[in-house]
């Protein structure tokens, strides 16, 4: 599955990486504040 996904992201142009990484990004900062909320 690792493989695939590295062949794929070799073939994505510099555009899609940017906005895969600030999506990436901004689900980890969600899921992030998430948890800090339950903890509070």
């Amino acid at each position: 599955m690792l493989s695939s996904f590295s062949k794929d992201w070799a073939r994505w142009s510099r555009a899609e990486r940017i906005v895969a990484q600030i999506a990436f990004l901004a689900v980890t900062v969600g899921l992030a504040s998430q948890v800090v909320i339950h903890i509070i």
